[in-house]
């Protein structure tokens, strides 16, 4: 009896052990803050795209609106990777990762935005473009509603 009650307290202690080497493992911690500063810079392109895309479709630039969405685009198909549990950040509300299937959820309505607003785009049609413009960024500005601190 007091051999399993021995084996039970220093597994015990091994997993507190290892608990705290994680939790203060400064090259955990480094890749954290590298990830997410990877993320924060990323947004903050994605946030100066935006902006190009605005005036050049004021200036009928596709060459430029191609371009800028497809950089767009490809971020909005792998953000969802520079998300992985608790890679908190001070403008990322913790409601991410309580509810990460609808995250996920509001990520592709993003996707399906930007696909449709590029079809219109590689047909040429100015017309949609300002709606499917608004679309696209309004997925933005409802997912920052609900997930942005």
């Amino acid at each position: 009896m007091k051999s399993t009650t021995f084996i039970k307290i220093m597994k015990i202690k091994r997993l507190i052990v290892i608990f705290f080497v994680l939790l203060f493992n400064p090259s955990y911690s480094s890749l954290s803050n590298e990830l997410v500063n990877y993320r924060q810079e990323m947004f903050q392109k994605n946030k100066q795209y935006l902006r190009e895309i605005y005036k050049a479709i004021g200036k009928n630039d596709f060459v430029i609106i191609e371009e800028k969405i497809s950089k767009v685009e490809d971020w909005a198909k792998k953000m969802i990777d520079y998300f992985p549990p608790e890679s908190y950040s001070r403008s990322a509300s913790e409601d991410i990762w309580e509810n990460f299937e609808d995250f996920k959820i509001q990520t592709q309505k993003h996707i399906t935005a930007i696909e449709n607003f590029k079809i219109a785009v590689l047909d040429r049609d100015i017309n949609k473009l300002d709606s499917l413009f608004n679309d696209f960024s309004n997925t933005c500005k409802a997912c920052h509603k609900k997930y942005k601190n």
